[in-house]
C-alpha cells in the first residue's frame, strides 16, 4: 500500500506558556496538512465561481477538490 504524500504541514505551530509558579509548558502541533489546506482552497473557489453547482453532490466536489490538492502537491515534488 503506497502512502498519500499530504505536502507536509500548512501551519505548524509551537509556543510556550508560563504559569504563576514559574512552570513552563510547551506546545507543538501540526495544524493541517498541505493537502487539506489546497482542498479547502478549491472548495472555497468551487462555492464562489459562476458555475451551476447544483447538480454536483457535495461528495463529488469533495473528491473533486481534493483531487485537484493532489494535483498541486504532485506539481509541486517535481
Amino acid at each position: 500500500m503506497s502512502e498519500r504524500k499530504d505536502g507536509g504541514a500548512a501551519f505548524p505551530y509551537s509556543y510556550s506558556l508560563s504559569s504563576h509558579d514559574g512552570q513552563v509548558t510547551v506546545y507543538h502541533g501540526n495544524g493541517m496538512s498541505l493537502r487539506d489546506w489546497f482542498a479547502g482552497q478549491t472548495m472555497m473557489a468551487i462555492a464562489g465561481s459562476r458555475v451551476d453547482w447544483t447538480d454536483i453532490s457535495p461528495q463529488m466536489a469533495a473528491k473533486t477538490a481534493y483531487e485537484f490538492a493532489d494535483a498541486l502537491i504532485k506539481e509541486r515534488d517535481k
